[in-house]
């Protein structure tokens, strides 16, 4: 790329003298469009940025976007203080790259007549050069910025005693930065087994740990240098991560990662009263790890302001849904306030209007671990306030609810407990068939109807098909279904079945709620399930992956008696009573709730639903409501929820059953969406909302037609919801005497006020409009939760209450009319704590 930079050389001079009126000279009119579209070609050349996507990953080194660095370096200028502005600032880039950020500080500093040195360092001798050049192009002498662009590591530079910028930090010096500045590098400090063998089998990325372990040892017969090489990295890692731990003292848990290492540094860099901005990792405000970086800049400096973005523009070279973020703070007293604000992409407008932050704002919505929750603006943050100061709110990681601790575990690990599982279509080949409970049985299963099937005996099992039965004393040994995430939806327990393939590449189907059987792809031995830290009895499991912009982020289902591995976590209550498996169906109708999806996806820049992300979520302790509600809610939950024989046993001791027991839904699709309404609205209740409040969480879901365009707005368009709903409330009262509301929401037309309709109209990417988005709009689930919350604000609780009864009488308090064919399909073979079936 030498030759080209001559050439760009070449013609910057050209047009030096050529001065157009009012306008820069032609030569840095065009040194300014060379560094905005030619330099990422000549950076994207580099050694470091590397030929290759995987190099890039490698590195953890992106191009950062000009229009980006422009507008990281305006907000640098403004929040200056006066006396910085008023000297000649020292201005430092730890891992500068091809220099757009320095770049884009030289313009903006000139273009506000502030002066400033500028330095950089970086790994890459090639980004070295590219940056010297520009900066010469810039006005700075050759020598000069030879001497302040230097190759090494920035983070070690200053602990090697030979180091040209050693004399900056030394004590009584006065050259230690004003602004620190730059994109650092965002990779996992951690050596990559997958990454490194692929160099030898492309396929490695694809094998299983046990597969990869055995190839692994091929690759070290088939390549001599191949073991000593990769001991060489591991050990390099060692030493490296040796001199991390101790130099670097706010790096929190999880995986070392550079950004975190840069930011720290930065901070020991900048002087008092100097600024720190940096683009890194949306996980700098809401990691587990980031936790001790954030308290850094929390309450050793005042963090002033945060931008984030998700990359759904591709803006960098890594997948669409990740979010990064660019900060400034100043080195000086305690942080008072934050001003955020947060982008769909980085070329979209607002989702909202940015918030103010405050201390006390920061330290009721995560006492524990300062995560700044993504708030779209002051309604938002409103509600949020709301929500968390309520008499009745308590933090899911120390909650109670009905006098029971509510508990958190990972039961399998995938990778780690491998050898347990066992494929179901091996077992099936091997003689396994499986109940109508969800357990794989083997042993001398006979067709029905068979002379010595038994299969009207007490003591016979019928199978999941219904043509085969077997003697309970025939049984020889028992699998249980491994729930895997991709099983789990809100009140579904098999909301996919297994088809074939493993991994990523498996084939799962949808279910329809007809169909109640469990179709896993692994099974367990009971015996391994009996003898490990599995939760046993009811609990309630939940998708770990999931993100923000989904339709649902949180997504939990009842569980009984079923191993789960780590992509369902579980919460359950301590102790075996039949008060815990009534409050276990009120925790799940709470998890399932739009209020607490609308919390939790202010909580998430990832895709990992894990402990830490839920474990400061409120949750209403519900000590001062009233009995009607709560039965009305276990009621309906389990109407919901507990659709298979699998849960006959939790159902009878609740004084529950009816159909339900039997298998299959006995609800219609819309009839399903409408109990789950009833839910919500009961659930606002727990926490002390409104109709209000639910139209704050659910305004964006009644979009008519698809939006178009980039824009995202919080602004609501007239009329207003209240309006809406007192129109579609008349046409209700004259429908019936009794409205049977099923026949009123399927009668009633897909049209919405013009504004809303209006293909013009933006969505907020976190709202609920994904949901039921297929679906008429009136018989949506967002739709059909306002229109009952506000019936509820308009007639009473009462009323509502007189609704949901109709459905809660689908299950049955007469227990006589299980028949014996129902009590041989309890999942029976399974222990339950606190008795023997």
């Amino acid at each position: 790329y030498e030759d080209l930079l001559a050439a760009v050389g070449i013609v910057c001079d050209a047009g030096a003298e050529l001065d157009l009126p009012g306008q820069d000279s032609v030569g840095q009119l065009a040194s300014q469009i060379v560094a905005e579209d030619i330099i990422e070609e000549l950076y994207r050349a580099s050694v470091l940025y590397g030929a290759t996507e995987p190099g890039r990953k490698r590195s953890g080194s992106y191009y950062t976007p000009a229009a980006l660095a422009r507008e990281l370096a305006r907000n640098v200028a403004e929040n200056l203080t006066e006396r910085l502005a008023a000297t000649k600032l020292k201005v430092l880039d730890p891992a500068c790259g091809p220099g757009i950020v320095l770049l884009a500080l030289n313009r903006c500093f000139e273009q506000r007549n502030l002066e400033a040195d500028f330095f950089g360092i970086d790994l890459d001798p090639g980004s070295v050069f590219l940056t010297r050049f520009f900066l010469c192009r810039a006005g700075l002498p050759p020598e000069i910025a030879a001497s302040r662009v230097l190759c090494g590591d920035s983070l070690r530079l200053f602990a090697d005693g030979d180091s040209p910028f050693r004399s900056l930090l030394e004590s009584g010096s006065d050259t230690v930065f004003d602004v620190v500045a730059g994109n650092p590098p965002w990779e996992i400090h951690k050596p990559n087994s997958r990454e490194f063998f692929s160099l030898y089998d492309p396929d490695f990325y694809s094998y299983p740990k046990q597969k990869a372990l055995i190839r692994q040892e091929e690759i070290y017969s088939a390549f001599p240098g191949s073991r000593k090489r990769w001991e060489e990295i591991n050990q390099n890692y060692l030493e490296k991560a040796e001199f991390y731990k101790r130099t670097f003292l706010h790096q929190g848990g999880g995986d070392a990662n550079f950004y975190k290492y840069f930011i720290e540094q930065s901070f020991r860099l900048v002087a008092d009263g100097g600024l720190i901005s940096l683009i890194v990792p949306g996980g700098l405000y809401c990691d587990f790890g980031s936790g001790p970086l954030r308290s850094l800049l929390i309450e050793e400096a005042d963090w002033l302001l945060l931008r984030g973005f998700e990359n759904s523009d591709a803006a960098f070279d890594i997948h669409r849904s990740f979010k990064y973020c660019y900060f400034v703070a100043r080195k000086e007293g305690r942080t008072k306030a934050i001003d955020v604000n947060f982008f769909s992409e980085r070329k979209s407008d607002f989702i909202g209007s940015g918030a103010i932050y405050d201390a006390a704002k920061l330290k009721r919505f995560s006492p524990h671990s300062n995560i700044i929750l993504e708030v779209e603006g002051a309604t938002t943050l409103e509600l949020l306030e709301k929500i968390y100061n309520s008499p009745s709110a308590q933090y899911l990681g120390e909650a109670v609810l009905g006098g029971f601790p509510l508990r958190y575990r990972r039961e399998f690990d995938m990778t780690v407990d491998s050898s347990l599982f066992e494929s179901r279509d091996a077992l099936e080949k091997n003689g396994y068939r499986s109940d109508s409970g969800g357990n794989w049985l083997s042993g001398p299963w006979k067709r029905r109807g068979q002379d010595d099937a038994d299969d009207d005996d007490r003591g016979s099992i019928t199978s999941s098909c219904g043509a085969y039965c077997i003697r309970t004393d025939s049984v020889q040994s028992i699998r249980l279904p491994l729930y895997e995430g991709r099983m789990i939806g809100p009140y579904d327990f098999r909301k996919k079945g297994w088809v074939q393939g493993s991994g990523r590449g498996a084939l799962w189907r949808e279910k329809n709620f007809e169909d109640s059987l469990i179709e896993p792809h692994y099974l367990i031995d009971a015996d391994a399930y009996r003898a490990s830290r599995a939760v046993k009895g009811l609990k309630t499991g939940f998708l770990a992956v999931g993100s923000d912009t989904n339709r649902r982020t949180m997504m939990a289902s009842l569980l009984y008696e079923v191993p789960c591995g780590n992509s369902v976590p579980v919460l359950y209550l301590e102790g075996a009573t039949v008060q815990t498996i009534r409050w276990q169906l009120v925790l799940t109708a709470i998890l399932n709730s739009f209020v607490f999806d609308f919390v939790i996806r202010r909580r998430m820049a990832g895709t990992n639903l894990n402990h830490f992300v839920i474990a400061e979520c409120p949750l209403p302790d519900c000590r001062n409501i009233d009995e009607a509600t709560i039965a009305s809610i276990v009621h309906l939950v389990a109407l919901l929820n507990m659709e298979s024989p699998r849960y006959s046993m939790p159902l009878l001791e609740l004084g529950l059953s009816g159909r339900a027991i039997t298998g299959g839904s006995v609800l219609s699709s819309l009839e399903r969406r409408i109990v789950m309404s009833l839910i919500d609205v009961f659930v606002l209740r727990l926490y002390g909302l409104s109709a209000d409040d639910l139209f704050v969480i659910l305004q964006d879901s009644l979009i008519g037609e698809k939006a178009r365009g980039g824009g995202f707005i919080l602004n609501k368009p007239e009329p207003c919801l209240d309006e809406l709903f007192d129109k579609v409330l008349i046409d209700f009262d004259h429908f019936e005497q009794e409205p049977d509301l099923e026949k009123f929401l399927s009668s009633l037309a897909d049209e919405l006020p013009p504004v809303i309709k209006s293909g013009n109209y933006g969505v907020n990417p976190k709202g609920f409009h994904r949901v039921d988005q297929n679906m008429p709009v009136w018989q949506r689930q967002t739709a059909i939760s306002m229109l009952l919350a506000y019936l509820e604000k308009s007639k009473g609780e009462a009323y509502l209450d007189g609704i949901a009864s109709r459905y809660a009488d689908r299950l049955s308090t007469d227990s006589a009319i299980i028949g014996n064919r129902n009590l041989d399909s309890l999942p029976c073979l399974v222990d339950v704590p606190g008795k023997q079936i």
